[in-house]
């Protein structure tokens, strides 16, 4: 039995029940590394003026009896794998044949990219591919060998290209746009999706200014597309989100909201609500808001599909609807408490300890109702104490105050901030603020900090040098704090920036250059400086040619990195270290380390 000639004719005769191709396929290996070609015509006439393309061809015949299954290994000689490359990729069919005679065809895509991922893994010989079974259906069957063919023009310049990731693509900004897609011939009924997930999906980068496409990545097989829908999710007229989640996969598509709920919808037409509490404390207040008004109305709409869910009564004692109202309660009254605090970032309530919870009790009892509590707390001998408390995700600076009982009530300290004075180690006496007390830890980390009130604050204190210098300090710790994590810390950033443009005008105290170049530092970490602002830079410079700290500081808010590297060299070697603890240093972008 001749194996070769019944493999060449088994890839033959599947090519040949086509419409839009034809094989050219040679049965005795007379090419070094290519058995033919298959051509691929515009249309069904396939004359040679409607060539589209062709795809060289490769074919192996192997004898073995088990012909099952959908999935193969076979190795492919890193020599062919070389010349296929050159040559612009090879459609690479692997035909089992049994004793009898009957065979099956697989296949693999062996294009540029691809190939040299594959050059690029290791230095054996010969590499071991999986082959995928070629499918019965003459539609899906051209649309292989024309993407194949599509594929191949895009990539024709990709084998000496180094190969990255789409993370690393992003993350050094070579592309400025990524896509992923393929062509059918059934334009009529093109499934995209079906066929990314049973096809080998190249991803494309373009880069700016050229219409070119270069291949940065390449999946075998799509899991999943997962796509975000500007769509309303109600519950009767009553909106609950703005948006869902739509998860395709291969046998089921999942549309997801909010952050407990899930509609799973089979290929087959079954479908499965699933609700599995989650989420911060607003999540779950607005999820279970939407689950209470479900089990009344039995049904729900997103977009503009309406979909009924009748609850078993196994639902509903699992769901247990009273004890659900009460923790909706519950849950309300902690976001009460938070807000009374001044807290507004988000409560992570599935990481609350037993410890948390019972500190979340005493706050709402004292807080919320005026009421004493007994609480276990540091310095507790102390009738008045400042404590930094933490609930999961959540600091905040609390005052207690001790009654003869030991009992303690709780307060906000930044609600009523006290008249305080300050002393030098000579008995000198000035007015502060009890703002002076934090540190960039403590503005880093605390969540009910009032920057408006506390701004207020320090302009109600009555001014001096020494004051002044205590303002100079908490606005570089305020800095350091704002540069540690920018995200949500907008609040932060304007009171720095409100606070450095009052000091400019306290130049009786200091030189007005520092207050400006303090100033200008903040705006940079919001946006670009203006035309005006450069000038007062400059000015600055022309101004204090001597002063080398000053220059260096300018200089890198100007961005202009070689004069502050000059300038940072005239400095001592104790200045230089000193330089490195202030926040303007991060605008430095050469290393200085010594």
């Amino acid at each position: 039995m001749n194996i070769e000639q019944i493999g060449t004719s088994s890839v033959t005769n599947s090519i040949s029940l086509t419409d839009y191709m034809e094989p050219y396929i040679n049965s005795g290996d007379k090419e070094p590394c290519w058995d033919g070609h298959i051509y691929y015509y515009k249309n069904t006439n396939k004359s040679k003026s409607e060539i589209h393309g062709r795809a060289a061809v490769q074919v192996k015949a192997v004898s073995k009896n088990d012909l099952s299954k959908s999935i193969i290994k076979h190795p492919v000689k890193i020599s062919d794998l070389r010349q296929y490359a050159r040559d612009g990729g090879t459609v690479y069919f692997v035909v089992y044949v049994d004793k009898n005679g009957r065979s099956k065809i697989y296949y693999e895509l062996l294009l540029p990219f691809n190939i040299n991922v594959l050059l690029q893994s290791g230095n054996e010989s010969s590499i071991s591919l999986n082959f995928k079974a070629f499918p019965e259906g003459n539609m899906e069957k051209c649309n292989i060998i024309f993407n194949f063919i599509l594929d191949r023009q895009k990539q024709s310049s990709s084998l000496d290209r180094r190969i990255m990731s789409i993370a690393d693509a992003i993350k050094i900004g070579q592309f400025e746009s990524f896509s992923f897609g393929y062509a059918s011939v059934d334009s009529q009924n093109p499934d995209l999706l079906g066929y990314l997930f049973d096809h080998k999906t190249f991803v494309y980068g373009k880069m700016p200014g050229i219409d070119v496409k270069v291949p940065v990545d390449c999946f075998d097989e799509v899991e999943a597309v997962v796509l975000q829908h500007n769509k309303e999710v109600r519950v009767g007229d009553k909106v609950y989100y703005e948006t869902f989640r739509h998860n395709q996969r291969k046998e089921e598509d999942v549309i997801s909201f909010g952050a407990s709920f899930s509609l799973v919808v089979k290929k087959t037409g079954a479908t499965n609500f699933n609700y599995t509490v989650a989420g911060n404390l607003r999540e779950r207040i607005l999820d279970i808001s939407f689950l209470e008004d479900l089990l009344e109305k039995k049904s729900f709409s997103v977009g503009e599909m309406a979909f009924p869910v009748n609850f078993a009564p196994v639902d509903i004692e699992r769901l247990n609807p009273k004890l659900m109202l009460e923790h909706l309660e519950y849950l309300k009254t902690i976001q009460k408490l938070l807000l009374a605090l001044g807290v507004r970032e988000d409560l992570n309530y599935g990481d609350l300890t037993d410890e948390d919870h019972r500190m979340i009790e005493a706050l709402i009892s004292s807080i919320l109702h005026k009421e004493l509590v007994s609480l276990c707390l540091e310095k507790s001998d102390h009738l008045q104490t400042v404590n930094i408390v933490k609930i999961s995700n959540i600091q905040v600076l609390l005052l207690f105050v001790k009654d003869d009982g030991g009992k303690f009530s709780v307060c906000d300290p930044f609600e009523k901030i006290f008249p305080c004075q300050a002393e030098d180690g000579d008995g000198n006496c000035w007015d502060t603020s009890a703002y002076m007390l934090l540190g960039r830890a403590a503005f880093a980390s605390i969540s009910n900090i009032d920057y408006r009130t506390m701004y207020q604050c320090l302009l109600d204190v009555p001014y001096s040098e020494q004051y002044h210098n205590q303002v100079c300090l908490l606005l570089l710790e305020m800095l350091h704090a704002y540069d540690l994590d920018e995200r949500g810390k907008a609040n932060l950033l304007e009171c720095i920036i409100q606070i450095a443009e009052w000091q400019t005008t306290k130049n009786q105290y200091v030189d007005e250059a520092y207050a400006q170049l303090n100033y200008l530092q903040a705006l940079l970490r919001v946006r670009d400086l203006k035309e005006k602002e450069i000038e007062l830079l400059c000015r600055i410079i022309e101004q204090n040619r001597k002063n080398e700290i000053l220059l260096v500081g300018a200089y890198l808010i100007l961005g202009n990195q070689p004069a502050a590297k000059m300038h940072f060299g005239n400095l001592s070697v104790e200045e230089q270290g000193e330089l490195r603890r202030f926040p303007i240093w991060k605008f430095a972008k050469w290393d200085t380390k010594v």
